[in-house]
């Protein structure tokens, strides 16, 4: 992999305490794999290059406030894994391709930061163009045959390949709000909304596969800045994700039989990941300026809960004990 890139910011007017300023940039990659004696393909070896831009302008005043717009290029190239994969995922055969192209993007995102005496706060939103997704699309029988797949080893389910045939639209909120400290406490939350649809091969629009519900954390935190200490308490959650792509609806780490490990619940009876909320508390001191050391109780209600689109259960309640220096 080789990347370059170039950018550039600039102070275009400044009246007094208001200015506006203008960034552009600009980044060229190039991805090269190669794999040997792949099933179906022979040798494979491919690389990718691609030229991605970037700019951007935003208003500031003083330090107390700054709205932004940006517009963002992305280009990620095939794995290796994506190119090449073969064999039973589980819920599928896959079939290798060879001639899988970028994933290219188009982002705009627009957001406002906020900083007083006793006030922090940001909200952002983004909007987000795909094109060439990749795609698992399911293989006629000759089609897998004529890449000299055995139906003996395919084992009677179906067989999908990724191909560039898709196109997606994604969107989200993020916001953070912080209000002290008074008497010394502050009190801070933050808060992500996304939702993202996927146009697939034969023009149907899906829920996009994997996109988490609406989530965040928030908490209470006193300080004693002449003790050199702090305690807080805080939640970390998640709502309920019931929006799910066909592909989720296939996925063991989505739609699991509670009852029979290992088997996927049938048609619609897959309702999604539940919603969840952890309570936690951490502590700091630091006895001397370069010694710090902190206590972390981790889902104190021993809470058992699973992260959308994770195969395993989260961490129930977990004691961490942390020693720290700097130099």
């Amino acid at each position: 992999a080789l990347g370059l890139f170039v950018s550039s910011d600039a102070d275009l007017v400044r009246i007094g305490d208001h200015m506006f300023n203008a960034q552009a940039g600009a980044r060229f990659s190039w991805f090269d794999a190669a794999a040997s004696k792949v099933p179906g393909l022979g040798d494979v070896d491919y690389g990718h290059a691609g030229l991605v831009g970037s700019a951007g302008v935003k208003y500031l005043y003083r330090d107390l406030l700054n709205v932004y717009a940006d517009f963002s290029q992305g280009f990620r190239a095939p794995n290796l894994q994506e190119s090449t994969a073969l064999g039973n995922t589980g819920k599928s055969f896959d079939a290798p391709n060879a001639h899988l192209r970028p994933v290219r993007s188009n982002t705009l995102e627009v957001g406002v930061k906020l900083r007083h005496e006793w006030l922090r706060a940001n909200v952002a939103g983004f909007a987000s163009w795909l094109d060439d997704m990749f795609i698992r699309v399911m293989l006629r029988p000759e089609e897998w045959q004529a890449l000299g797949l055995d139906p003996a080893v395919v084992g009677g389910i179906p067989v999908y390949r990724r191909e560039n045939s898709g196109a997606g639209f994604y969107k989200g909120v993020e916001g953070g709000l912080s209000l002290g400290p008074f008497w010394g406490f502050t009190l801070w939350d933050n808060i992500l909304w996304m939702e993202g649809d996927v146009e697939d091969a034969a023009g149907q629009l899906h829920p996009g596969s994997r996109v988490p519900p609406l989530l965040g954390s928030g908490g209470l935190r006193w300080e004693a800045p002449e003790a050199a200490g702090y305690v807080e308490f805080y939640v970390r959650w998640s709502a309920r994700q019931d929006r799910l792509a066909p592909e989720d609806r296939k996925d063991l780490r989505i739609c699991e039989d509670p009852h029979r490990p290992g088997t996927l619940l049938s048609g619609d009876a897959c309702d999604g990941t539940p919603g969840w909320v952890t309570y936690n508390l951490r502590a700091g001191w630091r006895p001397w300026e370069h010694i710090g050391l902190q206590l972390t109780l981790e889902n104190l209600g021993d809470l058992r809960y699973k992260t959308h689109g994770s195969g395993i259960l989260a961490p129930g309640f977990q004691a961490m004990v942390a020693l720290s220096g700097t130099y």
